[in-house]
């Protein structure tokens, strides 16, 4: 073997043409990483390796020194900011070469997933979810993602690899197939670990070279291009990479190895910084614990998982499918394809459907389509047995696809309950509204005729020039106090009834225009103060119904200050697609304990303070009608703020908000 090597280095001396006697005098910096056999440190403490060989080949009149680096990473950051000159061979990547620049391609990585001989004849699929070991900062990273559910645990060298591999940390590492067979049959553990079939993705690899040193990267280029041929380059492999075990007794040998180089990668792992590897597990933990929650959570909520390739055949599902799909499960064993999976699950009646096979075949094929050109279809299906799932079949990235099924029969029947509960609710509140009228109307003609009879007696006693004792004059205080009670109690109840019946009467209402009259017709005692925002946003609704609405507001204010002198503040703006308005005042407030319910029909917070408790309730009506909201806030120290929200476009559908869009500060 060494004969062999020393006839190529001769030839390679003989056929290439020399530097320029200035390359000559410029020491060449050549960074390189642990990663035998294309380069590593010697039992002499010098570099060795295929890339160090290939290196002297192409630059044999050239002083070559080298510099270790802890990663391909580092490599390539070396030569970005000028401690090195070249790399080591390293695969040809977008990142990489935004960062420096490559020779022409000299071969290539392929790679593969290694694992325990008893494991060998598995598929890559079988891997699914489990834990993969790679090398910190190389092409194996990228390569490890493309495996479902992978577990990625990552290693310094790939010596590391193997170890832990042997001693059972991972269940498969994934390293180039010609380096890492090779590392294997030096420690004669090829038997022992094997590639899993078939091989992984091939990435062309070159010499990487600082942007700093273009005239070494054209005299490289131009001898690969003149006198480095594929025999040549054919021989330093057969020097690094050797040949296979071939002896078929050898297991106990084998197997023998195996213990000592377990025995001595004990050793070798309680001397490696215990700090620095209980960190590497710690974030190897974590990302693990975040993948299985989230497998644990897709079964937890009855949901159905596949994991297709970029053939769209599976090669993973979840407890949840074989759960919920048990017929389908043997397809899937069998690795049927998304198209296979949809045809069976109708003709085998899985999934309900009228279609004829022609049309659930053009279905499935259109499904297959959307999904390679990126989309996602979300769709609902129901199952003979009753259940209902939303289907979603969507792209992952890196090839992969995946259908979910998520079991949504309880939220229909939930959903369902409620439309009928609403129903419900429509329906006695339209009686509600039937009987509010009736009895208004039927008790407005008894108060009126009673008022009128209170009116003639006090003009007869006043025609008789009768005086009647002081309690007697008392109760007919009383009675006409009663009467006006009385009254106000049943306009609230025709106002509330009719809050539905004015929706009919909408128009683009000028509030400027009208705020005047609105204060006019509430009656401002003299100590009090309203304070109009100009310029306030119009809005469309019934204008009859505004002014109630505003009337109700500005006299609640009123009618629950507990001092003589008050200030209220009327605001309004446009914010997005709602004009939302505001009524301030400098009252008590109002206690947190009654903010939930002040809204409620007949909910009075103070016996003192005249009113039927349908106010209040009439505007939440109202405005829920006009398709918007209303709350109120409470400030700490005194005052309170109404707060009510109004579509643009104003919808006549009932909404039933009970929040603002937005919040008062909004206005400030």
């Amino acid at each position: 073997m060494v004969f062999i090597r020393l006839r190529f280095l001769l030839a390679c001396l003989l056929a290439c043409v020399s530097l320029s006697a200035a390359q000559a005098e410029t020491p060449v910096r050549m960074a390189y990483v642990e990663f035998p056999p294309y380069s590593f440190t010697g039992p002499g403490g010098a570099a060795e390796g295929l890339s160090i060989d290939l290196a002297r080949a192409l630059l044999e009149e050239a002083e070559l020194s080298f510099i270790p680096a802890a990663s391909p990473d580092e490599m390539i950051t070396m030569l970005r900011d000028g401690r090195a000159d070249i790399s080591t061979l390293l695969g040809l990547t977008e990142d990489r070469l935004a960062r420096a620049d490559a020779t022409d391609p000299l071969g290539a990585f392929g790679s593969a997933l290694f694992t325990k001989a008893e494991r060998a004849g598995d598929e890559v699929a079988a891997f699914s979810g489990d834990r993969i070991g790679v090398v910190r900062g190389s092409i194996a990273v990228q390569i490890a993602q493309g495996i479902p559910f992978a577990k990625l645990v990552e290693y310094e060298t790939p010596d590391d690899q193997i170890l832990g591999l042997l001693v059972g940390d991972v269940d498969a590492v994934v390293g180039a197939t010609d380096s890492f067979a090779a590392r294997l049959r030096l420690m004669e553990l090829d038997r022992a670990v094997q590639p899993v079939e078939p091989p992984l993705e091939e990435f062309p690899y070159a010499f990487y070279v600082s942007p700093d040193r273009p005239e070494l990267l054209s005299a490289m280029n131009t001898r690969i291009r003149d006198t480095l041929t594929p025999s040549e380059l054919s021989t330093l492999n057969e020097i690094w990479f050797g040949s296979p075990s071939v002896d078929p007794n050898g297991e106990l040998i084998a197997y023998g190895v195996l213990g000592l180089v377990l025995l001595l990668g004990m050793v070798m792992s309680i001397s490696l910084s215990l700090r620095k590897k209980a960190a590497r597990l710690e974030e190897v933990s974590q990302k693990a614990q975040a993948t299985n929650l989230l497998v644990e959570a897709m079964n937890a909520v009855h949901s159905a998982v596949v994991v297709y390739d970029k053939d769209l055949r599976a090669i993973h599902w979840n407890d949840g499918f074989s759960s919920a799909f048990p017929k389908l499960v043997p397809l899937i064993e069998r690795g049927a394809s998304l198209q296979e999976l949809v045809i069976q699950s109708y003709e085998t009646g899985v999934v309900s459907g009228v279609w004829q096979t022609d049309e659930t075949r053009h279905f499935a094929d259109d499904l297959a389509r959307k999904l390679r050109r990126g989309q996602s279809i979300t769709r609902m299906i129901r199952g003979r047995n009753g259940r209902t799932f939303e289907a979603t079949e969507l792209p992952l990235g890196n090839g992969y696809f995946a259908s979910l099924r998520v079991d949504v029969t309880g939220l229909l029947d939930q959903a369902a309950l409620i439309e009928a509960q609403k129903k419900e609710l429509e329906s006695a509140n339209e009686k509600l509204q039937i009987f509010a009228t009736i009895a208004a109307h039927d008790l407005k003609a008894p108060l009126v005729q009673q008022s009128s009879i209170l009116q003639v007696i006090r003009e007869d006693i006043a025609e008789a020039d009768q005086d009647f004792p002081d309690d007697v004059q008392d109760y007919f205080g009383m009675l006409e106090t009663l009467s006006d009670r009385m009254r106000h109690l049943i306009q609230g109840l025709l106002d509330h009834a009719r809050a539905d019946e004015e929706l009919s009467e909408s128009e683009l209402v000028d509030v400027n225009e009208r705020m005047p009259s609105i204060v006019e017709m509430v009656g401002l005692p003299d100590n009090f103060r309203i304070e109009i925002q100009p310029d306030l946003p119009s809005l469309r609704v019934a204008p009859a119904t505004f002014d109630a609405v505003m009337r109700n507001l500005i006299s609640n204010a009123i009618k629950h200050h507990d001092r003589k002198m008050g200030v209220i503040k009327i605001r309004g703006k446009r914010i997005g697609d709602q004009t939302v308005f505001e009524v301030e005042d400098d009252g008590p407030g109002i206690p947190q304990e009654h903010l939930s319910s002040i809204f409620d029909p007949f909910k009075r917070l103070s016996a003192n303070v005249e009113g039927s408790g349908l106010g209040l309730s009439f505007i939440k009506k109202t405005v829920n009608q006009w398709g918007g909201g209303i709350y109120v806030e409470s400030r700490t120290d005194r005052g309170s703020i109404f707060v009510f929200s109004v579509p643009v476009d104003t919808a006549r559908d009932f909404v039933g908000l009970d929040q603002c869009p937005m919040p008062s500060a909004a206005l400030h």
